[in-house]
């Protein structure tokens, strides 16, 4: 059995990651981003301080963008 190295905790294999709306809205909005490129995984989505503004990391790059009508990208990193 593998344990958390943090908590000692024993670590649960899983094959997909649990669900959550969050996570579910951020990968739709990803696919909008990237054309529907659905060889890109999406691994997270933040909505930034100013609360217009979120963050979308995929595997394939960093992308922040507005979060209004469109969702007009600012700037896209791109992770190769």
């Amino acid at each position: 059995m593998f344990y958390n190295v943090l908590t000692k905790l024993p670590l649960q294999s899983r094959l997909l990651p649990l669900y959550t709306e969050a996570g579910a809205r951020g990968q739709e909005l990803l696919f909008e981003l990237n054309d529907r490129n659905y060889s890109e995984v999406f691994i997270g989505c933040e909505s930034l301080k100013s609360n217009d503004l979120r963050v979308i990391i995929s595997s394939e790059a960093v992308t922040v963008f507005k979060s209004t009508k469109g969702h007009p990208t600012i700037l896209k990193i791109p992770l190769k």
